[in-house]
């Protein structure tokens, strides 16, 4: 999702500037590296490990095709491009999105309560909790959002980068008709939810 956001909020820029920014933000973590590195061959007396050996190449790698040189990347700075994931969403009216489908599920990413009274506790009637060792069905929600937006920011994307030849117009039809067809599988399952939910009330 926060993939999602990132590209939205580029194609919504103009000129080149934060898209440097965003460059340069994730080369700051490939210089620290680098210089941590240079660091232990130092303290080792000059001594290369053909591990470090292979890991400056691959940064210098990605600095070159970067188009960056480590003096233009202020690996000091803490300083996020475009602002927090949230400001960078909110920025493209992308708020909902992020708060339903990154801040709910990143529960349990992070482990938090909700994480555990939902997917790992049983509350039993003595008011203490003991563990839930079995699987939950996966629910489709999320990801019927999740590729909503996909193709949304897909078609989008389309529109602003891709030039125009002759196999934008159908690239552009089967974009539509995916939105189509999530947007059916979705209604079909929360349909779906609601008659099995009349069922269980009706016994």
């Amino acid at each position: 999702m926060e993939t999602l956001i990132n590209l939205k909020f580029l194609l919504s820029q103009k000129g080149n500037a934060m898209f440097d920014k965003f460059i340069e933000y994730s080369l700051r973590e490939e210089k620290r590296l680098h210089q941590k590195i240079e660091l232990n061959i130092k303290a080792r007396g000059g001594e290369e490990l053909p591990i470090e050996k292979r890991m400056k190449a691959s940064i210098e790698r990605a600095f070159k095709k970067s188009g960056f040189t480590h003096q233009q990347v202020n690996e000091k700075s803490r300083a996020s491009w475009g602002g927090s994931i949230f400001k960078r969403a909110k920025a493209v009216g992308m708020e909902d999105a992020y708060s339903s489908i990154m801040g709910l599920p990143s529960h349990s990413v992070h482990g938090n309560w909700q994480d555990l009274i939902t997917n790992h506790l049983k509350y039993e009637e003595d008011r203490t909790f003991t563990p839930n060792t079995d699987w939950a069905d996966s629910k489709p929600q999320a990801p019927f959002a999740i590729a909503l937006v996909s193709v949304a920011i897909g078609q989008e994307y389309l529109e602003k980068v891709i030039p125009e030849y002759h196999e934008k117009k159908q690239i552009k039809e089967r974009l539509d008709d995916l939105m189509v067809r999530i947007a059916v599988a979705d209604e079909l399952h929360e349909k779906f939810i609601q008659n099995r939910q009349v069922k269980r009330t009706e016994k």
